[in-house]
């Protein structure tokens, strides 16, 4: 268990079993590229579709994270189809380590901050990072975030406060 809480950044996944001509094996490769490449920083750790992050900054490491990722992307060719991702990050305790049988341990995180970001990044529209209440508590003096209408998130019993910032001029 990660003590103080975890920034969680979940990405989109990349397309399904893409033809080799089609732009979903560029998104693929693309999507692989960002999530080995995005978190570069010594207290974040990629776990599949996620990147988390502890410490002090946890949630600002992980909102440099989402920017970075939207930078990567912009600069991506992508012939006609114009590539780009929605993330959500959430801030909450999470439980990290090998999880699983004895015949098979992965190593992820798992808990209601890595929930709330994967719902929140199914809602980002593209070019968005959603942030949850707790994450935008601890940077709200020092990023831009507006205010959303309440979320209706399935698997919670009451709506939660989320405020959007948009990637703008990624390519300065």
């Amino acid at each position: 268990r990660r003590g103080g809480g975890v920034s969680v950044v979940a990405l989109p996944p990349p397309s399904p079993a893409p033809a080799p001509t089609d732009d979903g094996l560029l998104k693929q490769r693309v999507h692989r590229r960002l999530v080995t490449e995005g978190v570069d920083d010594p207290s974040g750790d990629v776990d599949g579709l996620l990147a988390h992050f502890s410490g002090q900054d946890m949630a600002l490491d992980a909102i440099r994270c989402g920017l970075e990722i939207h930078k990567a992307v912009a600069g991506v060719p992508t012939g006609e189809a114009e590539l780009s991702v929605g993330i959500g990050i959430a801030t909450g305790d999470v439980l990290v380590g090998s999880i699983g049988s004895v015949d098979r341990l992965d190593y992820t995180a798992i808990g209601p901050a890595v929930n709330l970001a994967a719902r929140l990044c199914a809602v980002a529209e593209p070019g968005q990072i959603l942030l949850d209440a707790e994450t935008f508590t601890r940077v709200s003096g020092l990023v831009a975030a507006t205010a959303m209408p309440p979320l209706v998130v399935r698997g919670l019993s009451a709506p939660v406060a989320v405020y959007a910032m948009f990637a703008r001029d990624t390519t300065r």
